[in-house]
């Protein structure tokens, strides 16, 4: 009777949830010939995924994967800008190539 009450009982809810959100899951697909249903099924596929990311905040020991998929997430949009700089200069080098190698060509036709 202490399934809920013993020491493991943050991973016995956590079993509980999952298997709840499979056998519901499970369900859905039986029930998918229709659109609605399959959007319904989408939508708690979706709630899965958020309910496991949630979970992993209730485990201590994994703050640090918490700390570090965070700063990955906070991090997007430097990276974006990171981005667009390197493909700027890129781009403006390749201007500078192409006419580089366009008068080169033209010298090189020119001497012949």
């Amino acid at each position: 009777g202490g399934f809920f009450t013993n020491g493991d009982r943050v991973w016995n809810v956590a079993d509980l949830v999952l298997v709840s959100i499979s056998v519901v899951d499970s369900a859905a697909l039986e029930l998918s010939s229709r659109p609605t249903i399959v959007r319904m099924l989408r939508m708690l596929r979706l709630g899965r995924s958020a309910r496991t990311i949630r979970m992993l905040r209730f485990m201590p020991f994994l703050y640090k994967l918490r700390f570090l998929v965070l700063a990955c997430i906070n991090s997007f949009s430097a990276l974006f800008w990171a981005l667009v700089v390197l493909s700027l200069m890129t781009y403006m080098f390749s201007i500078v190539f192409v006419n580089s190698l366009a008068s080169h060509v033209d010298q090189a036709a020119e001497d012949n």
